[in-house]
């Protein structure tokens, strides 16, 4: 038994072991594995695995490429998802093992959604918390509610191609539109880049249907699509960025967000946040906080930050961040 980098030799092992792993996901795994792998030719490389000497999968730990920017630096490095060893296997060590392997890999890594178990351990190992991701619902057109109900998903095509709120009109992008995006929008955040290649690869693809929705004044953006929910076709709002300082920026983003559910006659919104600003915007229009926050941890010295990781205006993520999003339909 060995931690060894992916190669596409394994890649049907790992299919297979993922469908062991994983048996009540919705999304096929090899749909699944492919979204993350043909991002580019380094995929497979980020990613280790626990093998047998007969080529067989009993543990895993992926990865994707991601950027960072705290105290005007950059810093690229991965998210760490999927976590996860044999059962048999997790007193004996190896998940350790897996995980010091990929620390080794990865020495900057950042990883989401550790449970209440694991965290501890992965703070222990040098991690630091730099947030958490908090999960907001609300009904936004309380008349659409009824017509939601046994609805599907809504393909890309049927979004409104603008919408305008507050004298700013965001209009819906196609992938050769994309902005290069080379700086951040917040440098006194730690703030999760973006960029064309990220935004192409994550938006314009086959897992799910986005409409991707840009300031036409400014490089401020957001993110959604629709997913099925209880038998209720509701609205994500999967990605955003803009001036954090400004209550009134985000606000706009979120009216403009509610603006393209009315034109859909979508009656509830599901939104994250790791901001306060953010928070207090979705409290102020009766989105509630649901759910365990996702722990946002990281190799990231952020000791004379503390305070602000805590009241929450340290760290700038999204649903698009790391791999829960992807998982819904």
């Amino acid at each position: 038994m060995e931690a060894k980098t992916l190669t596409k030799a394994d890649l049907q092992q790992l299919q297979d072991y993922n469908k062991k792993i994983y048996p009540d996901k919705v999304i096929p795994a090899k749909d699944y594995l492919e979204f993350w792998f043909n991002r580019n030719e380094r995929a497979l490389d980020q990613c280790l695995i626990l093998r047998e000497e007969d080529g067989s999968v009993h543990g895993q730990v992926l990865a994707s490429e991601m950027s960072y920017y705290y105290k005007q630096e950059r810093t690229d490095t991965v998210w760490l998802f999927d976590l996860i060893v044999d059962e048999d296997l997790r007193k004996t060590g190896w998940g350790v093992d897996v995980l010091l392997a990929c620390m080794d890999k990865h020495p900057r890594s950042c990883s989401t959604g550790s449970g209440p178990t694991a965290l501890p351990i992965h703070l222990k190992m040098g991690n630091k918390m730099l947030g958490e991701i908090r999960k907001y619902v609300g009904i936004v057109n309380p008349l659409s509610m009824f017509i939601s109900l046994f609805r599907t998903n809504i393909k890309a095509e049927k979004f409104p191609s603008s919408v305008t709120v507050n004298g700013k009109t965001f209009r819906e992008l196609s992938r050769e539109e994309m902005p290069a995006l080379t700086k951040p929008y917040n440098d006194n955040l730690l703030e999760i880049a973006r960029n064309r290649e990220f935004l192409q690869w994550r938006y314009f693809n086959d897992l799910h249907p986005y409409a991707f929705y840009k300031d036409e004044q400014s490089d401020d953006f957001f993110v959604v699509r629709t997913t099925i929910q209880k038998h209720m076709t509701v609205m994500l709002l999967v990605d955003y960025r803009c001036d954090m300082s400004d209550a009134k920026a985000f606000e706009n983003i979120y009216l403009a967000a509610k603006k393209v559910m009315s034109k859909l006659h979508i009656g509830m919104l599901i939104a994250g946040s790791s901001l306060k600003v953010v928070d207090d915007v979705l409290e102020s229009h009766g989105c509630k906080s649901i759910g365990r926050p996702r722990p946002v941890i990281g190799f990231v010295k952020v000791k004379d930050r503390k305070a602000d990781v805590e009241a929450r205006t340290f760290l700038l993520t999204t649903f698009a961040d790391s791999d829960g999003e992807t998982n819904w339909v």
